[in-house]
């Protein structure tokens, strides 16, 4: 089962049979749209933007689906594919430039006001700051979600 956040669970359900068939073998990340996103939840959102059969993606997926649950409980994660997916490879495109970002690989991932692009199996320096991020938006309620700020711009 994906990592995925209680609040999309439900569009989630409704989609379960077409993500199911969607979803690659091996792969921890759903298959999010834009318009999955929820600013009324009252947990903070990562953004994660992801390539289907990309390994260092796979690996970033491995890692976030070993979360402990007290932790994926406080937060949404929200998984946007971009390599087949052209509404979300253009929605990376513009986020990123809405944060000053070239963004031109995956994974990219935006926690709070923290920006990681690319990942590494077992470096232990960037999984500590992916950790480090996300207790500061549980900390701090996602009181610095820059997809609201891109919103508002």
């Amino acid at each position: 089962k994906s990592s995925l956040n209680e609040s999309a669970e439900s569009t989630q359900a409704e989609n379960s049979e077409q993500s199911a068939s969607k979803q690659s073998p091996g792969t921890e990340f759903a298959f999010n749209h834009e318009s999955d996103i929820n600013l009324g939840s009252n947990k903070p959102n990562i953004y994660i933007f992801w390539g289907d059969g990309c390994p260092h993606c796979k690996s970033l997926a491995k890692f976030i689906s070993k979360l402990p649950t007290e932790t994926k409980n406080k937060i949404n994660i929200y998984s946007f594919e971009v390599w087949g997916d052209k509404d979300n490879k253009s929605f990376m495109k513009n986020f990123g430039k809405f944060l000053n970002q070239d963004v031109s690989g995956v994974p990219f991932m935006v926690i709070g006001d923290k920006i990681f692009d690319g990942y590494s199996s077992g470096d232990t320096k960037t999984d500590q700051q992916i950790l480090d991020a996300i207790n500061t938006i549980i900390k701090n309620q996602g009181s610095t979600d820059q997809y609201k700020l891109y919103k508002k711009a």
